[in-house]
């Protein structure tokens, strides 16, 4: 009898929650970047004046005039 490694394995669950957040920047903000596990703030900043973005679309199909 042979036995071979497959089968329906499922990858350990991650110890934390991961959170979703959709916003308009549309006004002044803060923002923190914090480790989770030891609660240390990593980085901050303050953005005064945000600016729109455009979002322009990547056609495939034109061609590259960069050399």
């Amino acid at each position: 009898m042979a036995a071979c490694a497959g089968g329906a394995w499922e990858p350990p669950r991650q110890p934390y929650v991961v959170r979703r957040v959709d916003l308009v920047h549309d006004r002044p903000f803060g923002f923190l970047t914090v480790h989770r596990t030891s609660r240390l703030v990593l980085s901050a900043g303050w953005v005064a004046e945000p600016v729109d973005y455009v979002f322009e679309e990547y056609d495939e199909d034109e061609e590259d005039d960069r050399v």
